[in-house]
């Protein structure tokens, strides 16, 4: 697969922010000379990147064409892995979702779990009339920990299998890391370029964004919350199994997780006590990352379900500043995920873009 250079991705990210553009436009927001963002343009064009329309009318004189991605140009697919469910996102080459579906999964073992991949992969393209030719990678992430002593599916070999099996580029992260990316891409980060990520699952997690970029810190751990946490109970409480133990401690019948959030309503019994019981936990994380990374926004996603995101933010702000205490000059903003759908599915297609054609 062909290589593009750091301006070639420049030029194509800003397109991918500010389309339809014209060329004038492009030039106007960065630092090339016309005839520089002339030319790579129009290899862009060639190579079917990029493609340009008719411009309007405004005033005297032929309006210039616009110039946009060609969203069919490319496709990618992403693959969000729990224990006993995969989640898929295709994404055209504007990073726009496609499609997106929930497969159930037994067990996940070394024995069948590779054939499940391909033919799920299979499965998706057939019903998208696509052809393997016409996907430029693919991304997958997951925060399932491999056991060896267990006969259970090694994802950490997942990149290199499904890239051999396929002949494709494969990028992997977790599910938060992945999440950030899509935001970053498909989001808040079309506006902002530093925000905090927060990624309310199954367990809690998270991953800084600054300038546009994943933040990984020294050793790798920038955005893990988790160490904030005295003990795995706690850490379950604040997440989507402790949401879980509340409604069902208030006689909700819900069986797990995926239950929950598929028949999930804000007005459930139990919701309004778990926000009640979790915000000042989360009070405390934002406060934490206003301080110390002072980003743009934080930004709650994951798979909280936007009516409850919107509840617990509204509760997060509402006891944001102690009585007495000076307020800063300015905080970061308390956002929800713009980012449609699943957000760590969405944000695995957006890895093989992300890594292969945009900055």
């Amino acid at each position: 697969m062909q290589k593009y250079t750091s301006n070639q991705r420049m030029l194509l990210d800003v397109l991918r922010c500010h389309q339809p553009i014209t060329r004038a436009d492009v030039t106007d927001l960065t630092d090339l000379t016309q005839q520089s963002v002339h030319r790579i343009l129009e290899g862009l064009i060639a190579d079917g990147l990029v493609v340009t329309e008719r411009g309007k009318p405004n005033g005297r004189g032929k309006p210039s064409p616009s110039l946009q991605l060609n969203n069919t140009a490319r496709y990618t697919l992403g693959i969000a892995i729990d224990n006993d469910s995969m989640r898929i996102s295709v994404a055209n080459f504007s990073g726009i979702s496609v499609l997106q579906k929930h497969v159930s999964v037994s067990r996940l073992t070394d024995g069948r779990s590779w054939r499940v991949f391909g033919q799920v992969i299979e499965s998706v393209l057939g019903e998208l009339g696509l052809r393997r030719q016409q996907l430029c990678g693919i991304g997958a992430a997951t925060d399932v920990e491999y056991d060896p002593s267990e006969a259970r599916f090694d994802l950490i070999r997942l990149p290199q299998v499904l890239g051999d099996a396929w002949s494709i580029p494969v990028f992997s992260e977790n599910l938060a890391a992945a999440s950030a990316i899509g935001e970053s891409l498909s989001g808040v980060g079309k506006r902002l370029g530093n925000f905090a990520f927060i990624c309310l699952d199954k367990k809690l997690s998270g991953a800084l964004v600054t300038n546009g970029v994943l933040f990984r810190g020294s050793h790798d751990n920038a955005g893990n919350y988790r160490y904030l946490f005295s003990s795995l109970e706690e850490l379950d409480r604040v997440s989507l199994p402790g949401l879980l133990a509340s409604v069902q401690s208030n006689g909700v019948d819900v069986a797990d997780v995926e239950d929950l959030l598929h028949q999930f309503d804000v007005g459930l019994p139990g919701i309004l006590q778990w926000i009640d019981d979790v915000s000042d936990v989360y009070l405390c994380l934002f406060r934490a990352l206003a301080g110390i990374f002072d980003p743009d926004a934080v930004v709650l996603g994951g798979r909280i379900p936007r009516s409850l995101g919107a509840h617990l933010i509204q509760e997060v702000s509402r006891k944001l500043l102690p009585t007495g205490l000076i307020p800063p000059r300015s905080l970061p903003s308390l956002l929800l995920s713009e980012v449609a759908g699943d957000a760590a599915a969405t944000g695995s297609a957006l890895l093989p873009l992300k890594n292969l054609f945009f900055r």
